[in-house]
């Protein structure tokens, strides 16, 4: 069976199979498939960047340390900060490597609780290739 079927009305769409077996990958990574850490950034409106710990208090922490399998970052609504306007979830093994990769490019500054955390600045139009590396 095709991954690709034609519709009637000359449109393409996802064949059922194909639809089915992403839903599920989906539904693994949230129910089980691996523990997922989730972060919220409220201030990518502002900065245009989403803001990744890496130290605490001159320790490893964060991306640093964590063993989850996935990194979720929750970007909010920028009138109210509750809701989401994005979600963007990525293995934390791929977001490690790229990070590695682009760390002397990226701004790192203090910030979070009393400034004690050390944090890498990712442009938001930089995190999404991230996703997409092999």
């Amino acid at each position: 069976m095709s991954e690709w079927t034609q519709s009637k009305h000359g449109d393409w769409d996802i064949s059922l199979e194909f639809g089915k077996h992403h839903e599920n990958e989906v539904r693994q990574i949230f129910e089980g498939d691996g523990t997922i850490e989730v972060k919220a950034d409220k201030a990518w409106h502002k900065t245009g960047n989403i803001a990744i710990e890496y130290k605490f208090r001159n320790k490893p922490s964060g991306i640093s340390t964590t063993e989850a399998k996935w990194w979720c970052v929750v970007l909010t609504n920028k009138t109210n900060p509750r809701k989401s306007d994005a979600i963007l979830v990525v293995e934390v093994i791929k977001l490690r490597e790229h990070l590695k990769a682009m760390f002397h490019q990226l701004r790192r500054v203090n910030g979070g609780f009393k400034n004690a955390s050390r944090l890498l600045l990712v442009p938001v139009g930089r995190f999404l290739p991230i996703t997409m590396k092999h």
